[in-house]
């Protein structure tokens, strides 16, 4: 439940930075939204100066994220899985099944990045 109010909170806030925008007037401020942008805590396009230009951009850079951490994090997971199962059938090969494991991870992180990416895609649409 906590986490629910707190996923609204957040999609609340982008939807205010996508409507009102940000545009900070000292050099701290500049520095800490990029800062933001970088780390994913606000989307692309929050200093520009209209709201169809700050959801363009805000949207764009949201769906490339989509499809480049969701094309890779799919085909990593079917990767890992084959590796695994090729690992896993007839002899087993430890190195195999470890670099199945290790590619399925971080095919599982990709997914969970594009989904991220997805609802914020999705907030940003709304807004």
């Amino acid at each position: 439940m906590a986490n629910d109010q707190n996923q609204q909170t957040g999609h609340d806030e982008i939807t205010r930075l996508i409507q009102e925008g940000r545009r900070p007037e000292d050099l701290k401020g500049r520095a800490r939204l990029a800062a933001d942008k970088l780390v994913g805590n606000a989307p692309l396009g929050v200093d520009a100066p209209n709201k169809t230009a700050r959801k363009v951009i805000g949207g764009a850079g949201s769906l490339f994220t989509v499809i480049k951490y969701g094309l890779f994090g799919l085909l990593a997971v079917i990767f890992g899985v084959l590796f695994i199962w090729a690992g896993c059938n007839g002899n087993f090969d430890v190195k195999v099944v470890g670099i199945g494991l290790a590619v399925l991870l971080l095919g599982v992180f990709g997914v969970w990045r594009a989904l991220r990416a997805w609802r914020i895609l999705k907030v940003i649409a709304r807004a």
